[in-house]
């Protein structure tokens, strides 16, 4: 698709370095590169997903400890964004497709900063409202843009959203200190890996994952014989 009709430039048209050979040759190669960008994507999607689950049943259950039922919702949205990495085609139109995707952000950023909020026990209504509202008004906004500025709304979506982690993480530590003593190193852990995953998409960084899978090689595509 054109740069400007897709919210992410890995779905831009493009043709990566073309390999020449016989398949014996390259199919090895291309197995190995399937596994690394597409397979262990979905394994891990799909273990994200799984214990995201786990932790909002967790959090639901015991509702007076409500930070395990966000920190799963946002883990399951987490997963469902990143099935853009292995699904190519969804049974609906391209633009609705990838409206849906990028809209996913605002509720997972709804759901991360309620997680951290609450965490720490320190739950701002006004924040909750503010998340709740912009659940509602991205999807909007994204419908309401022409196909030829999406990815511009996508990247300001994008800056928002970057904005508000930084501003919750800036909130978090402080907070964290007073109410549980120290933060351990699994807790930033768990904090700092969305940042990276909002990051990915947001330009800042090139992952070997983020390629789009490569076509099987095929012995037609070349022989050394006839080179």
């Amino acid at each position: 698709y054109p740069q400007n009709t897709v919210a992410s430039r890995q779905r831009a048209g493009g043709l990566a370095t073309v390999w020449l050979g016989d398949q014996s040759e390259l199919l090895p190669w291309f197995e190995t590169r399937q596994f690394w960008n597409i397979d262990l994507a979905r394994v891990i999607g799909v273990c994200v997903g799984l214990m995201g689950l786990a932790m909002a049943a967790l959090g639901w259950l015991r509702r007076q400890n409500r930070h395990p039922l966000y920190f799963g919702l946002a883990l399951v949205l987490w997963a469902l964004m990143g099935t853009r990495l292995y699904v190519q085609t969804l049974p609906m139109h391209w633009r609705v497709a990838e409206i849906a995707y990028t809209a996913l952000y605002a509720p997972f950023a709804y759901a991360f900063v309620q997680f951290l909020m609450h965490y720490v026990g320190q739950p701002r209504r006004a924040v909750q409202k503010a998340l709740a509202w912009q659940c509602v008004l991205v999807p909007l906004l994204l419908l309401a843009v022409p196909d030829h500025r999406l990815a511009e709304a996508a990247l300001a979506e994008y800056a928002l959203l970057t904005i508000e982690f930084l501003a919750a993480f800036a909130f978090f530590p402080q907070k964290a200190e007073v109410a549980n003593g120290s933060i351990s190193t699994s807790t930033l852990a768990m904090t700092l890996s969305p940042c990276a995953h909002v990051a990915l998409w947001f330009g800042c960084l090139s992952l070997s994952t983020a390629a789009a899978p490569l076509s099987p090689p095929r012995d037609y595509l070349a022989r050394k014989a006839g080179l």
